[in-house]
């Protein structure tokens, strides 16, 4: 059954609630009744990738919906423990019919037409090897409901195997006689879709296969949506969506709980701890994060720092708080704020009584630097002669980034490294501009430690380099306002005037054990080969020439990255004395032996850096990109202004040339722009250039102007605006 929505007439659910779990229970099971989302996600669901927006259709109803990401591969939903799941064996029946119903409002993107394994998707429990992957029981979203337009749908759940939903397709029971009940139309859609492996082992196991298993609605680990495509799509939206009869009442769902109050900061060793005390009453808390004053967790400048359940050891949040240059890192205000969320995530938004800010000189992370021309015909001779070494990288200026046991984030791999041997990193990253060209390029050097290496053999020809030891770099080639902040790219991979990408490097080995070479691989475009990078690899070895793991040196000019309909900008590299802040991060895989990888850990510590990094640039952490010349040292920290200030020109009237001096407490993207008495703008000075704390001047030429009152205006990030007068006399 379906139901086109209308904006005249929109209807929502009504649904009386039963069988609901409270809170202090153990979801073990789904029941009848059970409901997922309304106005947010019930809190007995561990996790979920919803993004919880206001309904597009209308947006001043003030209605939630959930919104899940297009992405390459992707399945998106609501998730259960993956080692065990949650038994849902009562909402199935071994015929059509005897099972339950799923109930749920649908908006899907336009741009899904077309596009193949477009499905609402539950997932069985994994064991994490290859001989028990996670089977999938899904439902193809119809190609007439991918228009952009709201569906109401009531799907029943299909029978539990494969035989006896192939029967109930032809109006059959598994044993072949005729169906007491009529099959439903959207019984049609649903499919055991198998299983999918990568590595050695790698492939759809499906109907025939050794490998193939019924899928187990006993251990369901995930519910929810897939894209099993890479060609593109859009948004999905879900709303009222539960399992169980018709007719019930979900007003239930909808209410929010009272404000969050009672809020705690403290700060010690460079890690701010939130804290406050649990009240039953509320099913879960967020936290969130800004450099600037929290009063509206909507607002752009703000990030949701993480959650905390209701069912929690602690009712705190850590958060350990790195900078991605020594210059955004003294004297810096962060800001807190918790919400509390009711028994079905529905959240009240009102801070005004749990907001905090905490003052403190940060830790800085190593960042991105600038090579001088020596060093690059260094680098690049060493890379032409297929030396794999970091001679030219300029170690007595720039650290490394280091990825090891006390530095890095488990991934999509939930399971770390044994120890810093088994698998840690040393990684040089630097950028030069040729001054005759104007074009840039980028020199990665890493060292990897790992005990066990496992390789794809010389003539590795495919995009599963993840399945290996490898090294993958995600670079969003765009500014990003805040340090704190995700990037705004809800839908995965994006290109042109913001243009995000993923990058592998993977070491090959021939028959005889040794290193045959390195792909180098743009993993967003086609898995295409860069055919004008260039990288190598070899062997890290110990003081007794035994291997200990693998080093590679790879070279990327920034202008040949760009797909040819891709529409991508080139990127600007920092000048000497300027710096930049870019999404980004660093990742390895480590495969011991088997035909799937071990572990996967990533550089950066960042509340936004997560799994599914690989296709959402949302989980990403930031770099800074920063010039030669900009290098804030001890001395310099110890003489930042108090305060932002602009100054007075002087001289000041003047003709043709004045200066305008001004100053930065923190460090800030500046616009600095001259406008005539009517507010016209005559010139810009400084267009949204990030300046390090401390005082600056900043000399105005008037060549060409006439005589008269000009005004002058500094924008410094949103933290500081300030506009003066000055006057010309020719």
């Amino acid at each position: 059954m379906y139901r086109r929505y209308t904006a005249c007439a929109v209807a929502f659910l009504v649904m009386a609630f039963a069988g609901y779990q409270p809170a202090s229970a153990q979801l073990t099971s789904i029941e009848d009744n059970f409901i997922f989302f309304v106005d947010g996600a019930n809190v007995l669901i561990p996790n979920s990738t919803a993004q919880v927006v206001a309904d597009p259709a209308d947006p001043e109803s003030g209605n939630q919906v959930a919104r899940f990401a297009y992405g390459n591969w992707a399945e998106p939903g609501f998730q259960f423990d993956a080692g065990t799941g949650v038994d849902a064996t009562g909402l199935v029946g071994a015929e059509i019919g005897e099972g339950s119903t799923l109930h749920l409002r649908l908006w899907v993107d336009p741009a899904n037409q077309g596009m193949g394994g477009v499905r609402i998707l539950f997932t069985d429990k994994t064991d994490g090897t290859g001989d028990d992957p996670p089977f999938r029981a899904a439902w193809e979203i119809p190609a007439w409901a991918r228009d952009g337009s709201w569906y109401d749908f009531s799907i029943p759940l299909p029978p539990t195997t494969v035989a006896a939903l192939d029967s109930a397709k032809i109006g059959k029971a598994a044993d072949g006689s005729d169906l007491a009940v009529e099959v439903d139309s959207l019984m049609q859609y649903w499919s055991y879709a198998g299983a999918w492996v990568g590595g050695e082992v790698g492939g759809i196991f499906d109907q025939g296969n050794e490998l193939w298993q019924e899928f187990e609605w006993q251990a369901v680990k995930q519910f929810g949506l897939q894209f099993d495509n890479n060609t593109g799509g859009g948004p999905i939206l879900i709303d009222d969506m539960y399992i169980g009869e018709d007719g019930f009442d979900l007003s239930v769902a909808k209410d929010p709980p009272d404000p969050m109050t009672g809020v705690t900061l403290t700060s010690e060793d460079g890690t701010n701890t939130v804290g406050w005390t649990h009240d039953d009453k509320f099913g879960g808390y967020n936290v969130y994060v800004s450099e600037f004053p929290i009063t509206d967790v909507s607002s752009s400048d703000v990030a949701l720092l993480g959650t905390v359940a209701f069912n929690a050891e602690t009712f705190a949040l850590d958060h350990s708080v790195v900078a991605p240059h020594p210059a955004l890192a003294a004297n810096k205000t962060i800001y807190y704020a918790v919400t509390a969320t009711s028994l079905f995530g529905v959240e009240n938004k009102d801070v005004s009584a749990s907001s905090e800010a905490i003052t403190s000189d940060l830790e800085a992370d190593p960042f991105i630097f600038e090579l001088n021309e020596a060093e690059v015909d260094v680098i690049f001779g060493n890379l032409s002669q297929g030396v794999v070494s970091g001679e030219g990288f300029p170690a007595e200026l720039f650290s490394p980034l280091v990825t090891d046991s006390g530095h890095s984030k488990a991934l999509d791999v939930a399971v770390g490294p044994d120890t810093d041997a088994d698998l840690s990193a040393k990684t040089w990253i630097g950028y030069y501009t040729d001054a005759a060209t104007g074009l840039s390029e980028m020199y990665i050097y890493a060292e990897v430690l790992d005990d066990a290496l496992n390789m794809p053999p010389a003539d590795f020809n495919t995009g599963d380099g993840w399945m290996f030891d490898s090294v993958e770099l995600m670079v969003g080639f765009y500014d990003q306002e805040s340090f704190l902040l995700t990037n705004d790219h809800f839908d995965g991979i994006e290109r042109g005037e913001e243009p995000d990408y993923q990058f592998r490097i993977t070491p090959l080995m021939d028959d005889a054990g040794n290193i045959a070479g390195a792909h180098f691989w743009e993993t967003h475009s086609n898995n295409a080969e860069l055919v004008t990078a260039g990288s190598i690899a070899d062997f890290m070895l110990d003081g007794d020439g035994n291997r200990v793991g693998y080093k590679v040196l790879a070279f990327l000019p920034l202008d040949g990255i760009q797909g040819p309909d891709s529409g991508d900008i080139i990127f600007e590299t920092p000048a000497s004395d300027e710096l930049r802040v870019i999404p980004f991060n660093l990742v390895f895989n480590d495969n011991d032996s088997g035909a799937t990888r071990d572990h996967q850990i990533g550089w950066s510590l960042a509340p936004t850096a997560a799994a599914n990094f690989w296709n959402n640039p949302q989980n990403w952490g930031v770099v800074a990109i920063a010039g030669r010349d900009f290098v804030t040292t001890d001395s310099e920290v110890d003489e930042i202004p108090e305060a932002y200030t602009l100054g007075q020109n002087y001289p000041n009237p003047f003709n043709p040339q004045t200066t305008i001096s001004f100053s930065l407490s923190n460090a800030q993207p500046v616009t600095l722009t001259v406008f005539n008495a009517l507010g016209q703008e005559v010139r810009t000075l400084v267009s949204n250039q990030t300046f390090a704390p401390g005082a600056y001047n900043v000399t105005f030429d008037a060549a060409g102007l006439s005589s008269g009152l000009y005004l002058y205006r500094l924008d410094a990030g949103s933290a500081f605006t300030q506009t003066r007068s000055m006057m010309v006399i020719k």
